[in-house]
Order: C-alpha cells, then structure tokens, then sequence
C-alpha cells in the first residue's frame, strides 16, 4: 500500500502487513499453546486484521507490561518446545517478542497490537493492516520525532475512533 507523507514528494509503501510481525506472533501462539487444552491455533483473516487465538490464559503479566517491554517472562509454558523453536530462530530469544513486535508496527505505521483476555481460556492476539487513512497513521508518518510513549497514546486514540464507527467484521478467508 503507499502514502503520501506531506513532506515529500515521493510516497512511501508499506506492506498490509509486517511479515516479521506475522511469523513472530504465530510462532508465539505455537511456544505459548495450552496443548492440555487439545485446541487449535487459529489464524484468521479479516478486511483490516488478522486475529491469532490460542489456548491458555496470558501465561506471564498483563500484555501492557510486554508492550512497554517492562517484563520479561521467567519461563515459557512449553519450555522444551520454546527452546527448540528458539535454536531453530523462530522467537526471539531475549524474550521481548511482544516489545519489538509493537515497535515494528510503529517503525511501520501500522497499528499496534491488541490483546482479548475476556475468556480465560484462550488469548486473542490482533494484527492490524496497514491503513493510509488512519489519522494514526498521517500523525506518525508526518512526524518522525515521536516518541514510542506519544506513539502508544496516538494508537488508543485511533482505536477508541475506530470503534465509534465499527471496524468491518468480513473474513478474507485464512
């Protein structure tokens, strides 16, 4: 997708979504499974997000603290797996996945994540799709100098219009 930023002549593209976003938050949904549960990871499609839902709660704090990158998890859920996973280069192995996803989201004018926590038994992450039309997005874009506290700020108050006038619910079929 492209942009016009009002500086410059010459517009910026941006991918729907950030590939390294994707495969870090899918490889999060296979580390942190509840497989006691016998559930599925489901990924699914829609207009203007993608929403990843595993089983089992938020194994470690609340998703504000991973945002921010004040915490850091002590164990994994699946620790054997996770190690695996992390030899292999499929998560981050410092363990601030969910920091650094948010700060490419930024780097990348895209929304960032938000997490679903209402049913205990699963936790349902969501990719927003890049969108020139956000407000969000024109502010970041057209100022590069903001910092990730002003950037967070900027999201809830995207978010918060967002909702007022209903985000479109149609799968694209994932």
């Amino acid at each position: 997708m492209k942009m016009m930023p009002d500086d410059s002549l010459v517009a910026i593209s941006v991918p729907k979504y950030d590939k390294r976003v994707f495969m870090e938050a899918l490889h999060n949904c296979i580390a942190h499974q509840d497989y006691t549960k016998n559930s599925r990871i489901i990924v699914t499609e829609y207009k203007d997000r993608i929403t990843f839902e595993n089983a089992g709660s938020f194994f470690y704090g609340k998703p504000q603290e991973y945002i921010l990158g004040t915490k850091t998890p002590a164990d994994y859920r699946n620790p054997c797996l996770a190690r695996a996973m992390s030899e292999l280069g499929m998560i981050d192995t410092m363990r601030y996945g969910i920091y650094q996803m948010n700060k490419n989201q930024a780097e990348t004018y895209h929304l960032l994540l938000d997490y679903d926590l209402s049913d205990s038994s699963k936790t349902i992450m969501t990719l927003y799709a890049f969108e020139p039309n956000y407000e969000y997005t024109k502010k970041i874009v057209n100022n590069k100098n903001l910092s990730f506290d002003e950037i967070i700020k900027l999201d809830a108050e995207q978010k918060e219009n967002l909702s007022k006038t209903t985000v479109g619910n149609s799968k694209a079929g994932v």
